[in-house]
């Protein structure tokens, strides 16, 4: 659990069937911003992305790496800085292997980063390249997560999942929305 102040504890109750004695409910960290999405690394730390500052809208997202050595639920101090600066609104962190795929869901600068682990986990993250989503000026759904999955059968190779959305609740979008960086197209909404 992350949280920017001391939470209420949690106590799962209302069904027999859940033993509430079998749950441990610690606050990992605190006092990060917008802490969005988190992902597992090999040797077990956590990655988290987060905004480096207050406003989600304005302040760089960056990337935290936290252990908990002792294993009592809470994070060994407050983290170390894996990447930085980000686009503002990071919202979805996925690990595939040794790539790490990162979502900035900024209405201006909406992209998918892309960064690779050093030979230890604790190593800085090095910046491979990004796919930017340029959407239309009104485009109410964009891109805030996606998905990995490991190919079968096929070492280090992994899809990435990811929507386009849709340009308003009601109506077909009427246009596309172009991908640039490392990828090129022209992508259909909806």
């Amino acid at each position: 659990l992350f949280a920017a102040q001391t939470p209420t504890p949690i106590v799962p109750t209302g069904d027999a069937r859940v033993n509430a004695e079998d749950f441990r409910v610690t606050v990992f960290a605190s006092g990060l911003n917008f802490p969005y999405r988190l992902d597992r690394l090999p040797d077990g730390s956590i990655l988290v992305g987060a905004s480096a500052g207050p406003d989600f809208f304005r302040s760089p997202g960056h990337l935290l790496r936290f252990e908990d050595r002792d294993h009592d639920g809470v994070a060994d101090g407050q983290g170390h800085v894996m990447y930085w600066p980000l686009p503002p609104c990071v919202t979805c962190v996925r690990r595939a292997g040794s790539l790490i795929l990162v979502v900035s869901a900024h209405p201006i600068n909406n992209q998918i980063a892309i960064l690779r682990m050093g030979r230890r986990t604790t190593d800085p993250l090095t910046f491979l390249g990004s796919v930017r989503l340029h959407y239309p000026r009104r485009h109410e759904h964009r891109t805030f997560t996606l998905a990995v999955h490991p190919r079968a059968g096929e070492a280090d190779q992994y899809d990435v999942y990811f929507n386009i959305g849709s340009a308003n609740n009601f109506a077909p979008s009427a246009a596309g929305v172009k991908l640039t960086g490392l990828i090129h197209a022209q992508l259909d909404p909806d």
